[in-house]
């Protein structure tokens, strides 16, 4: 099997030791452009969204969760009006929050050790790691990712149109490409896009993904940059499929059965074709 791996690092942010080293690392907003039906999902969720709450104390217990489904999605349609009212959202609720922590006031749940892990990894303050109370780096298997594209596929297409933003689809778009620990990218869930990302020594690539999944069990990846570029890509192999393969300019590369990531590792140049058949979704 030709798999190997890229010899370089993400040049993105990265956990401090000695918190666990991340194998994927999110992209930044704006790096993921949806294309097709996918980004038609965004634009109805976008018009049938109520804009937000009212007054401080609604914004206080609900500012966060508007910030988490409508923050990504203002990036990913390129919408400037919508990212200016989240700008204006956030900066209140990081001053309330700055407010809260002089009080000692600030109790840590859930998705707040993702925030700390973050600022350590900013500052690398060590009480930051006390207040964490040795917090590790979720990891997810291939079955996470297939679940959740169960989810999405089955969803209706006005799912989340309600008086709160649904963050489910800016947040699968937001998964759909991840850069790796040693400087490629992964594709972790499938859908029509296109992604502007970094690898290994910092050079920006670009690549469109087209597929019409559930329905059909073909994904097209095609790389469009003008300068060549050696990194790997992480291909999840879902777990319902029994048996994929992998296709270069339209030469076998490999097989591979489902419930696994597989890396391709190669030179990638210009106008670089490549398909993964995987069957349609059972």
């Amino acid at each position: 099997m030709k798999v190997h791996k890229s010899p370089d690092r993400s040049p993105y942010l990265q956990n401090r030791a000695p918190l666990k080293e991340k194998t994927y690392l999110e992209l930044p907003y704006g790096a993921i452009r949806p294309a097709g039906w996918l980004r038609q999902r965004l634009v109805d969720l976008r018009s049938g969204v109520a804009f937000g709450p009212e007054g401080d104390g609604e914004l206080l217990e609900r500012g966060p969760d508007w910030v988490d489904g409508l923050l990504p999605l203002a990036y990913l349609l390129d919408d400037g009006d919508l990212q200016v009212k989240i700008k204006s959202w956030i900066e209140w609720l990081v001053g309330s929050a700055r407010s809260q922590l002089k009080k000692g006031d600030v109790r840590p749940e859930g998705g707040s050790l993702e925030v700390i892990h973050w600022l350590y990894n900013v500052t690398g303050q060590k009480f930051l790691l006390d207040l964490a109370d040795a917090a590790q780096d979720a990891s997810f298997g291939v079955g996470y990712y297939d679940q959740i594209e169960r989810i999405a596929y089955r969803m209706p297409a006005d799912a989340g149109i309600a008086d709160q933003p649904f963050p489910g689809w800016p947040d699968f778009v937001q998964g759909l490409w991840q850069s790796t620990a040693e400087g490629g990218l992964a594709t972790l869930l499938y859908g029509p896009c296109s992604v502007k990302a970094l690898v290994g020594g910092g050079i920006e690539v670009e690549l469109t993904e087209e597929t019409d999944l559930p329905f059909t069990g073909t994904i097209r990846f095609v790389y469009n940059s003008s300068h060549d570029a050696a990194f790997s890509l992480h291909l999840r192999v879902p777990g319902w499929c029994s048996e994929a393969s992998i296709r270069v300019n339209g030469h076998m590369w490999t097989a591979a059965r489902g419930n696994q990531m597989v890396l391709v590792f190669r030179k990638w140049k210009r106008g670089d074709v490549m398909e993964l058949v995987t069957g349609s979704m059972t």
